[in-house]
């Protein structure tokens, strides 16, 4: 379970990177930017490694994205706290306990979706809701 909630706190950074990454690369979209930041919960998770598919084990999980490109999370493993970056629409996180995920994503005013390979072999989709 520990390894499940490291990976969703990867997850949650990525999410961070994809969200800031979208709102920079549309000019036209100032306001978009502004709500990229803040606090998320994860309302659906599903990790997969093999014919295994773990539902739900982040559910609840928070998020908070920095404008600084940091993060917190309410996920111990994660380290609580790390940096973000965005490239294309990739998102990358590092964790302050050395971890990094790369991610897809897909963002709206209130939902984000992460999903990708961690590097121990899980597949990842999360989805967060914005909670301020």
């Amino acid at each position: 379970m520990k390894k499940y909630t490291f990976y969703f706190g990867i997850v949650a950074i990525l999410f961070a990177c994809a969200l800031s990454f979208s709102a920079c690369s549309n000019d036209d979209d100032a306001s978009d930017i502004v709500l990229t930041y803040g606090t998320w919960v994860c309302i659906a998770s599903t990790d997969t490694q093999g014919s295994t598919s773990y539902k739900d084990l982040f559910v609840g999980e928070t998020l908070t994205i920095n404008t600084d490109k940091t993060y917190s999370s309410s996920s111990s493993d994660l380290g609580r706290s790390g940096t973000w970056s965005i490239s294309g629409h990739t998102f990358t996180a590092k964790s302050s306990n050395g971890k990094t995920i790369n991610a897809t994503y897909s963002v709206s005013s209130t939902t984000l979706k992460l999903s990708g390979k961690a590097s121990n072999g899980f597949n990842f989709n999360y989805t967060f809701r914005k909670t301020n």
